[in-house]
């Protein structure tokens, strides 16, 4: 390197080059830039890390098959044809474990994280940036669907939560004037926005709209700055929930306790009712099978007086559950329990029995706080995912439950799964019709 500014006019000098001087220099330089190759350094100013060029991994999701499909790896705190300044910030977290490529619906208990009474995007500042940017506000409008005046009120209904596993999405950036679109893997602690459907609807961290990619995606190829826990078989698609969803069921990224957050909210309305807490009864009374010690009342399923005779009339809709996009263990440690604050006709309630390879139906029971056993009623198997005999136990109650706290008894909790998301609940979804409304 020269300095100019330091030296005077300089006489030209003849010298004899020194061969083994230049095969100094040749072999320095050399191992400099193996230095920088093995340590990393992405030269385009991307994150640190390793790069995954033409990485194919294997099929996502099920149906029509799609051609070869590139997606672009995008670590947290870093962004591709941004549309806006940050409007919130990624976090370094321990990922969800995700064993295969996986489909699942907005709803799913486990798929979001984030921090009691904190929201990791700043909705606001979004709405801001793009009212004063009506270029911008025009192009980000017409990838959601929405008109320019909806802008707003749109983004106020959604929800800010953190992806807990990495996720598929397509991507729409925003460079020379125009919107360019690309499927993105986007890294778990991506702060993000989604529906009341659960489905992700921007990236914060750089403002880019995110609509639904391929639910098939039969020969992924990667490319792009990726992170250490980078796995292409570990990767999730995340589609509309089939029904509304009412509260997020979130992860504490620190504490991994669960809590719940109102759709449409910023964290100023979180509850930590929804937490898993260990049982306050002594190990032995934690839910198990339900047949009593013979010094107890056999308990019947109590039939209130004015019980309905047939379903009541309503949508059938799942009313609490108990789900995983994790791996799965047996023998869950805390009760299943969920409160009611109106009457509720329970038309179904399934639990989870994978790891065992299956297990023969047996029954399921519900347990009110003062004691009274509803069931056992039989259960009815059927095959889980990749063909496990009998992993799913459902059971058709039709019975009406009164408000109160009810715990879910299985008959064989030794079978029931559960995993690290679940908090260490088994595996279970509740569903219904309400038969009065709250208030």
């Amino acid at each position: 390197m020269s300095n100019s500014t330091s030296q005077g006019p300089v006489t030209p000098t003849t010298h004899t080059r020194n061969p083994w001087r230049i095969a100094v220099i040749v072999i320095l330089s050399l191992a400099l830039l193996g230095v920088a190759i093995g340590g990393g350094i992405w030269w385009g100013g991307r994150n640190s890390g390793n790069n995954a060029s033409g990485v194919a991994g294997p099929a996502i999701g099920s149906g029509t098959a799609s051609g070869n499909t590139d997606i672009i790896a995008v670590p947290i705190n870093t962004a591709d044809n941004p549309f806006t300044p940050p409007a919130g910030s990624d976090v370094k977290i321990t990922p969800a474990k995700v064993d295969a490529p996986t489909v699942v619906p907005g709803g799913q208990v486990g798929l979001y994280g984030g921090s009691l009474n904190i929201a990791s995007c700043d909705r606001e500042q979004l709405i801001g940036f793009l009212a004063t940017n009506p270029e911008k506000a025009t192009a980000w409008a017409g990838v959601v669907g929405i008109a320019v005046a909806d802008i707003a009120p749109f983004v106020r209904r959604l929800t800010s939560v953190i992806l807990r596993a990495d996720t598929i999405v397509a991507n729409h950036g925003y460079a020379n004037g125009a919107v360019t679109s690309f499927l993105s893997e986007l890294q778990a602690g991506t702060a993000v926005l989604v529906n009341d459907r659960g489905q992700p609807v921007v990236r914060c961290f750089c403002g880019n709209p995110l609509t639904a990619p391929p639910t098939r995606i039969s020969s992924p190829v990667y490319s792009g700055p990726t992170w250490p826990e980078w796995n292409p078989a570990a990767v999730t698609i995340i589609i509309n929930n089939t029904t509304v969803i009412t509260d997020f069921t979130i992860i504490n990224i620190t504490t991994g306790d669960a809590f719940t957050r109102p759709a449409g909210t910023d964290g100023t309305s979180d509850s930590a009712a929804g937490a898993s807490p260990a049982p306050t009864t002594p190990a032995p009374t934690t839910p198990g099978p339900t047949t009593p010690a013979p010094t107890e009342p056999v308990p019947t399923t109590p039939i209130p007086t004015d019980e309905p005779t047939a379903l009541p009339t309503g949508p059938v809709e799942k009313v609490f559950s108990v789900e995983s996009i994790a791996g799965i263990s047996s023998g869950p440690s805390k009760p299943s329990k969920f409160t009611i604050e109106t009457r509720l006709f329970v038309t179904s309630i399934v639990t989870y029995h994978y790891d065992n390879g299956g297990a023969a139906p047996g029954q399921i029971s519900l347990k009110s706080a003062d004691g009274t056993v509803y069931g056992p009623w039989p259960t009815v198997g059927s095959d889980g995912q990749g063909g496990v005999p009998n992993a799913y136990w459902t059971a058709t109650p039709n019975v009406s439950l009164e408000p109160g706290t009810y715990t879910v008894v299985d008959s064989s909790p030794s079978t029931w799964s559960w995993a690290t998301d679940t908090g260490g609940r088994g595996i279970v979804i509740v569903s219904g019709v309400w038969t009065a409304l709250p208030g």
